[in-house]
């Protein structure tokens, strides 16, 4: 409970902040050059700007921590859980390391996401990489799984049918984030101006995705460390 507070109120500030400034640009900005963006470039390192970027990064932090934790929990019954698990780990750190990196450098005058030296593209990238990860380790594993009980017991009798659906694949392995990674991260390092637009969708997916895993959770239709055993 405590997680999805946390992730949950990260996402409202990340959309309040993007909320705020829009509302703030037309009141006061109505005819700065260069539209809202310009003066968002211009001003990257307002504190309200900071907090809607520090809310995104640690929201994309809670939200990769917990698909970790959920491709762990899968690989668990498994030998060698924490080989497999070393490049997402070590993408994980990566991730924090080029969040921080990010948060410091917006957080710095005449600085910006399009800045030359460019954090927030390694930072995006390394997380869009990340979740792609995840997303083919844990829907691999599940597939797996749903061919192997489809061998032992035939097609339309596995018992593990709640857990290898098609959307149950989806969500547990938060394939909509990754697609919403990809829509983001292709346009940016373009420099494409739909870059803006995917990047507050990818914002609020990043809440979504866990969610619906962990509504999952509660319906008792997620795997988790027992589901093998108990079949």
């Amino acid at each position: 409970m405590t997680y999805l507070c946390l992730i949950f109120t990260m996402g409202s500030l990340f959309t309040a902040s993007g909320v705020w400034i829009l509302i703030y640009l037309r009141l006061e900005y109505p005819l700065y050059p260069g539209g809202p963006l310009g003066w968002e470039l211009d001003h990257y390192s307002h504190p309200i700007l900071n907090l809607g970027n520090s809310a995104y990064i640690l929201t994309s932090w809670f939200s990769d921590g917990f698909m970790m934790y959920r491709c762990w929990i899968i690989y668990s019954e498994g030998p060698g859980v924490s080989i497999v698990l070393l490049l997402p780990g070590l993408l994980y750190l990566a991730s924090l390391a080029s969040g921080i990196l990010l948060l410091y450098q917006t957080s710095l005058p005449h600085e910006s996401l399009f800045s030359q030296i460019n954090f927030g593209l390694l930072n995006f990238s390394i997380a869009a990489a990340l979740n792609i990860l995840l997303t083919v380790m844990i829907s691999g594993r599940l597939y797996a799984h749903r061919l192997r009980m489809q061998r032992l017991l035939g097609v339309g009798h596995s018992p593990l049918r709640i857990y290898t659906s098609v959307i149950g694949l989806l969500i547990e392995s938060s394939a909509m984030h990754s697609a919403f990674a990809l829509l983001f991260i292709i346009p940016f390092s373009m420099g494409h101006p739909l870059s803006q637009f995917s990047l507050m969708l990818l914002g609020q997916v990043q809440v979504i995705s866990p969610l619906l895993v962990s509504y999952r959770i509660t319906q008792r239709k997620a795997w988790t460390r027992s589901t093998a055993h108990d079949m």
